[in-house]
């Protein structure tokens, strides 16, 4: 299947929309779009691990952001998909990161980076022309969604991250899965991705991920022994309503399969 994607700006009730601040507040146009026979209709990619799927529901045709902290698992988990999957892998931090996959399949941005449109143009622009010569390309990992979209190392720009993600998803939406690894912002209770919350708005599914080291006071909620690391997901948002939300479960990875264990609170309080 030959992807069509759309380069014009998305048009809401005859309006020309050009960046976040013209997102309606509510999600109607997305709704509408979703709609077929009166019932919703959501189709989702299947990564092909079970419990993974079962979790999530698969991901949605859209744009979704995986987000943690350094080293909480977010591009292992997605190199273990795309390993299974007929991918495309944007390496924009280190090519170190590419997954186990045929190297025509591994777009490098680490040294090139241009500016935000240009990088999304040439994504799309690579997707058509490798489905031209015969290869499938059923989802497309970003890695990561930061610097990919800042085009710059030298200091991230906030304001191209939102305006690229929310292109992003007005092309992908409906035609491709794409997952975006991005950074963290903020503390405590206060977090989000970077770019700002606008970030997390524009994307369909949130997914966020942590390394949790295990002491004694949060060994018997994580049953693990203290001194272990292990490392969590859970799902803050899916516009779908397809995915098990406001449940945290630890990732493992077993003889190329991803495990998740549900952490169960009512088990810690028992002892």
């Amino acid at each position: 299947m030959v992807h069509k994607y759309s380069f014009q700006e998305p048009i809401y009730r005859g309006r020309e929309i050009t960046g976040y601040q013209d997102i309606p507040d509510d999600d109607k146009v997305y709704e509408q779009r979703m709609m077929r026979g009166g019932k919703p209709s959501f189709p989702r990619f299947m990564t092909g691990f079970t419990e993974l799927d079962a979790t999530l529901g698969g991901l949605p045709y859209a744009l979704t952001i995986f987000n943690g902290t350094s080293g909480s698992g977010k591009s292992k988990l997605c190199k273990s998909i795309a390993e299974v999957s007929n991918c495309v892998y944007v390496c924009a931090e280190s090519l170190m990161d590419a997954p186990d996959i045929p190297k025509e399949r591994v777009l490098d941005y680490v040294k090139f980076q241009p500016k935000s449109d240009k990088a999304i143009r040439q994504l799309f622009s690579s997707i058509r022309s490798m489905e031209k010569h015969g290869m499938d390309v059923d989802i497309v990992f970003i890695d990561s969604l930061t610097l990919f979209l800042s085009g710059t190392t030298a200091a991230v720009m906030e304001a191209d991250v939102r305006e690229g993600c929310f292109t992003i998803s007005s092309i992908c939406e409906g035609q491709i899965p794409i997952v975006g690894i991005s950074e963290m912002r903020g503390s405590g209770n206060n977090v989000y991705s970077a770019g700002g919350k606008a970030v997390d708005f524009a994307s369909s599914m949130l997914v966020s991920f942590d390394r949790v080291d295990i002491n004694n006071w949060n060994k018997k909620k994580y049953q693990a022994n203290e001194g272990e690391r292990i490392y969590t997901m859970d799902v803050q948002k899916d516009r779908q309503g397809v995915a098990q939300q406001s449940n945290e479960y630890q990732v493992t990875y077993s003889e190329g399969d991803v495990k998740l264990r549900k952490i169960s609170y009512a088990e810690s309080r028992k002892e």
